[in-house]
């Protein structure tokens, strides 16, 4: 029997004993009190949500998050005519998961030649302070391996295997042209505070058993948790000048661009604009893409609703192939 991945469930399927990873599991009640499960199921290639009514309670009390879980099911619409689908789940057991690396996603670009490019990107910066700045931060081993695996988020973008080092090196290229165009930025402190604006996401995040917040990240946000680190590297660099560590700490304290979405403070340095739109441009065309990936795509050309950007998105109507003219001999 072929294997229905997450990305591949269509409203009026069935589900027939596929196994999936347990990503989110939490016990409700209808409004005249009977149990039912809340419940986002997950593989490589993506989440969906689902629900098991009048779930029995013995066995809503031996789930756990992480682990793997055996369905039997329907994909429905919910809510009514929205497109989104979910999974009203029929039956359910447990499953052991011996390679959790079947069920989490991993980034599109390959591990070895990102970690040549962030090198690379590490090698030309001219400023001395900032390279000694970034070798601190990087010479620790054990933090080093994790910003390469750490994801980008737990849902909307990047949301993988290697995703922070996928995202931060795609923000690095576009501030990149962005200090090409305009020579009056400080192209080092620019491209430094590309590298480390999301470190604090290497605590935030974790991977395992699934894509999800730490403590850390939920009582301190990657945000001020990446400054901190920061922080504490740059009292190990010998003479790092004052106004410089001022600088390099408010673009990344900025990067989100408004209180409202994070940021303790607005953007008031243009490497700082920079770098808050840089971060914007690629988080929001990379969550479209993302969507777009996992959803179903109606045939006039809309997803379902994506909670990202708050409406339905339009990649455009689903073409079928075309036929190849026959070559007349």
């Amino acid at each position: 029997m072929t294997k229905r991945f997450i990305k591949d469930l269509k409203i009026g399927m069935t589900i027939n004993r596929e196994v999936y990873l347990l990503a989110e599991s939490r016990i409700d009640k209808t409004r005249d009190g009977s149990p039912y499960l809340r419940a986002s199921l997950a593989d490589k290639t993506g989440r969906i949500e689902a629900r098991y009514w009048d779930v029995p309670t013995q066995l809503a009390n031996q789930l756990r998050v992480g682990s793997g879980v055996r369905v039997d099911g329907v994909v429905d619409e919910w809510p009514p005519d929205s497109g989104q689908p979910q999974v009203r789940i029929d039956r359910l057991v447990g499953e052991e998961i011996l390679n959790l690396e079947d069920f989490l996603p991993k980034a599109k670009r390959d591990m070895g030649e990102m970690r040549t490019e962030l090198q690379q990107v590490h090698e030309d910066i001219g400023n001395l302070h900032l390279s000694r700045l970034l070798g601190h931060v990087f010479s620790d081993q054990e933090f080093d391996a994790a910003f390469s695996m750490a994801p980008a988020a737990k849902m909307y973008h990047h949301a993988c295997i290697g995703g922070l080092l996928e995202h931060s090196l795609a923000v690095v290229r576009l501030c990149s042209f962005v200090a090409d165009e305009h020579p009056e930025i400080d192209r080092d402190l620019l491209l430094t505070g590309a590298i480390l604006h999301d470190v604090g996401k290497v605590t935030a995040y974790t991977a395992r058993p699934v894509l999800d917040l730490t403590d850390e990240g939920r009582l301190i946000d990657h945000v001020v948790e990446g400054a901190l680190r920061v922080q504490s590297a740059i009292e190990s660099v010998d003479g790092f000048p004052r106004e410089l560590r001022n600088r390099l700490l408010h673009a990344i304290l900025a990067h989100h661009g408004a209180l409202e979405r994070g940021s303790p403070v607005v953007p008031k340095t243009v490497e700082a604009l920079a770098l808050h739109h840089a971060d914007w441009l690629d988080g929001s065309v990379r969550g479209f893409l993302d969507h777009v990936e996992s959803e179903p795509v109606s045939p006039g050309g809309w997803t379902g609703y994506a909670k990202m950007f708050g409406t339905q998105l339009y990649p455009g109507p689903v073409q079928p192939p075309e036929e190849e003219d026959e070559i007349p001999f």
